[in-house]
């Protein structure tokens, strides 16, 4: 399997932070050096996060070639929207992608997202007391934790695909067009999502970069005028709230008939606690569980360019 995490060995310097915060116990020592086995990886960056050396890197794709390209698309992430101080509202950012001549799959996001918080919301009213709570998909390294540590609640986890690629999938269906399509990524696992998609053959996404290259890249070009058209877009923004903790959730509880028991975590050690109560069922009553590895949500990836808490405090200004 491939992942997004590289080891730069002459960097290492043999701390073993990595080691001792690794949930699946991936890292080992083999010959003085560190080495990650693929099958327990599960992409989250908390290696990252402890490597005082750099020796530790996301792997992505190559973000000058694929600007180059003449056919570059773009599908971002909900966390993109949030990494600067500048662009306050989605509509200025998509302008600045656009003055960059970027296309983008912001109108195929919107509707993907609602589609996949709809399908959750009939999920949950249709499902018996049994059968719930059930568990949100959005983190690919929730989903990866769960097949390697708690295997026995997959039966508990929502089949829909991710909303990015969802989007990716209608805008293919729209335009019956095989350009590559390009995603703007907060971490490791979400680019792993991309090569090595859970449970299918192929992703409809193509490459996939950090969202923290792609936002550096922008600040270099410096002010960029925003032109603002004669009609603003109307635009539901709810989907962009996917990016923190207990966005997700409330765009189910949207989509549903009655007022439903949601429990929103995030951090490694508050999801994986929440993973053990249930699978010592101790969550009852509860109809939906959304987890996120990182701290506050996807803002805190490892893969963004700036602090989770500005990035948290500048969602909530972006108007639902």
């Amino acid at each position: 399997m491939e992942h997004s995490i590289k080891v730069s060995k002459d960097a290492c310097q043999g701390c073993v932070n990595c080691i001792r915060v690794c949930p699946t116990e991936a890292i080992r020592v083999v010959d003085g050096e560190i080495d990650i086995i693929e099958e327990l990886c599960i992409d989250c960056g908390e290696c990252l996060r402890s490597c005082c050396r750099s020796a530790l890197g996301i792997y992505e794709d190559d973000w000058n070639r694929i600007k180059e390209s003449s056919r570059a698309m773009i599908v971002p992430d909900p966390v993109f929207f949030s990494q600067f101080s500048h662009y306050g509202k989605p509509d200025d950012l998509e302008e600045v992608l656009i003055s960059l001549d970027f296309k983008t799959l912001i109108d195929e996001a919107e509707d993907a997202f609602d589609l996949s918080a709809y399908a959750v919301a009939q999920l949950i009213n249709r499902s018996s007391k049994t059968a719930l709570p059930i568990i949100s998909v959005y983190c690919p390294s929730v989903l990866r934790l769960i097949q390697t540590k708690f295997p026995e609640l997959l039966s508990r986890v929502v089949p829909v695909l991710s909303p990015l690629e969802i989007a990716a999938t209608l805008w293919r269906m729209r335009t019956n067009s095989d350009a590559p399509l390009t995603l703007l990524a907060p971490c490791p696992a979400k680019i792993t999502m991309v090569r090595e998609p859970f449970g299918k053959g192929a992703s409809p996404l193509t490459s996939a970069v950090t969202v923290r290259k792609v936002a550096r890249s922008i600040m270099a070009e410096g002010d960029i005028n925003v032109e603002k058209g004669s009609a603003p877009r109307k635009r539901n923004n709810r989907w962009i709230q996917w990016a923190r903790r207990g966005g997700e959730s409330r765009h189910v509880q949207a989509f549903s008939d009655r007022k439903l028991t949601i429990l929103a975590v995030s951090g490694m050690r508050n999801t994986l606690d929440t993973l053990q109560e249930l699978e010592l069922g101790r969550l009852r009553g509860v109809d939906f569980i959304e987890c996120r590895v990182c701290d506050t949500g996807c803002v805190g990836g490892v893969g963004t360019a700036d602090s989770r808490f500005l990035a948290n405090l500048r969602m909530g200004s972006i108007e639902t």
